[in-house]
């Protein structure tokens, strides 16, 4: 990131909103103005230094506040944001320190939090000019965020006719709406082919067997009574009916009827593709449209096996890109 917008944002709390919202302003700022960690660490980087690198370069700061921003908790059912090595207070804190700008965005109603509730090194963010942005006005909202953030030195918008994010971009939009960060592993299966029976083949007389005499007749054994037969059990479909979810934020929802799939895709609340599947044992092959702002933009084909829960699925999609991996979980 060579300077801009940092977004800092509970994955828990405000994950869509903030792929909404960094999306937005992609448009407006380039893609390489905007830092949300899931796209903004490169692999193989130390997600501290990311980040310190991404504060060091940003000009403002937007801190997504959401209805469990507060009072999430972790495993131990302590409050996050009393962890001074929570990553959340951690980003915050040190913008603060900094000076550098930092706005919290209260997303759909979202009160800012009491000064009370808040640790000493946070309580500076709740005296900040605060920003509603709220999906009823969503369009509204951001370019009234968009407007002020166009006024503050080192932000500019992208000139008319300037692609916000040239060939990466357009990549990022595909994989974007089916996956957000995983390692995963190629499906691949085949049918077995059929036999060929050959109708030219010119027909063989069989050689003709030597007469055997006849045996002597048997004597007639009594029948045995029949076995009754006994049902063979069916193996049951798993049920993945229902609402999943990827890492990146988009949504699927699942109708199915025996073997056979339906599914709906949106992103950033917005549809994203439609599409058909079917379940065999633990694989699942998808075949989706993608139709983002309801334009068709190509067809996405998924090969992906089931955990043993059948709570995750993991595989490979191939696009008009090429692979990539892709994960969905209930």
């Amino acid at each position: 990131m060579s300077g801009g917008i940092f977004v800092s944002y509970r994955r828990d709390d405000t994950r869509q909103a903030a792929g909404r919202l960094a999306d937005g302003l992609a448009d407006h700022f380039g893609s390489a103005n905007i830092f949300r960690d899931i796209e903004g660490i490169d692999l193989g980087v130390e997600f501290a230094q990311a980040l310190n690198q991404a504060l060091e370069a940003c000009v403002v700061m937007l801190v997504l506040i959401g209805p469990k921003w507060l009072d999430i908790t972790d495993a131990q059912g302590r409050r996050r944001l009393d962890d001074p090595k929570d990553w959340i207070r951690q980003e915050i804190s040190t913008a603060l320190r900094r000076g550098i700008r930092v706005v919290p965005v209260l997303i759909d109603g979202t009160p800012l939090p009491d000064e009370s509730a808040l640790s000493d090194d946070l309580k500076p963010l709740v005296r900040r000019q605060a920003l509603d942005i709220s999906d009823s006005r969503w369009r509204g909202d951001l370019q009234r965020l968009v407007d002020t953030l166009a006024k503050l030195p080192g932000l500019a918008l992208q000139q008319p006719g300037q692609e916000a994010d040239p060939p990466k971009s357009k990549k990022k939009m595909w994989i974007g709406i089916v996956i957000g960060v995983l390692v995963l592993i190629e499906v691949a299966t085949y049918l077995p082919n059929s036999e060929n029976t050959n109708t030219d083949a010119p027909s063989v007389n069989p050689p003709v067997q030597p007469e055997v005499p006849a045996q002597p007749a048997q004597p007639v054994q009594p029948a045995t009574p029949a076995q009754p037969v006994q049902p063979v059990a069916t193996p049951s479909v798993p049920d993945i009916a229902g609402l999943w979810r990827t890492l990146s934020g988009e949504t699927y929802q699942f109708a199915q009827q025996g073997h056979q799939l339906r599914f709906t895709a949106q992103a950033g609340g917005q549809p994203a593709g439609m599409g058909e599947g079917q379940l065999d044992g633990n694989l699942l092959r998808l075949s989706m449209t993608l139709t983002p702002n309801g334009v068709p933009m190509g067809v996405l084909n998924c090969n992906m096996q089931a955990s043993t829960d059948f709570s995750r699925f993991v595989g490979m999609c191939q696009g008009a890109n090429g692979q990539f991996p892709a994960q969905m979980f209930r």
